[in-house]
């Protein structure tokens, strides 16, 4: 047991898609679509304000690989969260160190760290704690910075600062408001059997009727669901509908209400946006030094 994954994980999985794009194998562009995929995967998983990164590194045993349809709901990934930490860290060090310091330069601090370690002839190798991370990152951005970081992105569930930090390195930030796959607070897909819920959102209307991720949704006010209708239905001024869907191979029946009593709105929101490169700002995070 570990709090750390999200260091081991998460710093690879940001690590891996950024060399792509800085040694030329995929576009800026292709590189920013992967980026805006873990960060709409993140601000669509509402565990992300209940359970710390930290703890999902702990918990990954008895929680993260026994995945349930509530899960996005009460806890978050330590690679995805865990990928966005490691991006929002590389640009914190690029901030306190105005450009000079990297997230790589804290990998390779280890690595050489470990080095050290295997010529003096001694077999015990480094392991990576919360004291050594520590240490090795406040070579290269003061303590009291690093610690504030951990304290609010890492141990707590402080909202990540993507956003601001990305448009201060020449991203341009749009709200997707095209995405035609959510209504009722839920996300689907259609096939000929029905809507797919793959996921509900806690508070939702879909939620507070009792629509559960996996099941399929077969009709709405008695004629077939269709990603059209349901859309139309969700935007409409109708007090509530009847929706009938399959849970397993169980036929359930579910009242939606557009707006109750507690004050859950028609169609809440999943957070979604599209990342683009401005003119110019871009450059000094995208194409490190060494790579030139």
């Amino acid at each position: 047991y570990t709090p750390l994954l999200w260091g081991f994980e998460g710093f690879t999985s940001y690590i891996d898609d950024f060399m792509l794009q800085a040694s030329g194998v995929v576009s800026a562009k292709s590189y920013l679509k992967l980026l805006q995929g873990q960060i709409n995967r993140y601000t669509q998983t509402h565990g992300r304000v209940l359970q710390s990164v930290a703890e999902s590194s702990y918990d990954a045993w008895i929680k993260l690989y026994r995945a349930d349809e509530n899960t996005g709901n009460a806890g978050i990934s330590y690679y995805n969260k865990g990928a966005l930490v490691a991006l929002c860290l590389d640009l914190t060090l690029m901030q306190q160190s105005a450009g000079k310091y990297r997230l790589f330069d804290v990998v390779k601090a280890f690595y050489q760290l470990a080095k050290e370690q295997g010529e003096s002839g001694n077999r015990i190798r480094i392991g990576m704690d919360n004291d050594n991370l520590e240490s090795v990152i406040s070579q290269f951005m003061d303590k009291a910075v690093w610690q504030d970081f951990k304290a609010k992105y890492v141990d707590g569930v402080e909202e990540l600062p993507i956003y601001e930090l990305l448009e201060a390195n020449g991203i341009k930030i749009t709200e997707d408001s095209k995405d035609n796959t959510q209504a009722w607070g839920m996300s689907f897909s259609e096939s000929s059997e029905g809507l797919q819920v793959t996921k509900v959102l806690r508070d939702s209307v879909a939620s507070e009727a009792g629509i559960s991720a996996k099941d399929v949704i077969v009709a709405i006010d008695g004629i077939k669901a269709t990603k059209k209708q349901l859309q139309s239905v969700a935007e409409s001024n109708l007090e509530s509908v009847t929706c009938h869907a399959f849970r397993r191979d169980e036929l359930m029946s579910f009242e939606v209400r557009n707006q109750t009593q507690s004050g859950i709105g028609a169609n809440p929101s999943l957070e979604k946006v599209t990342l683009s490169l401005n003119e110019s700002g871009f450059e000094e995070w995208l194409q490190p030094s060494f790579v030139n």
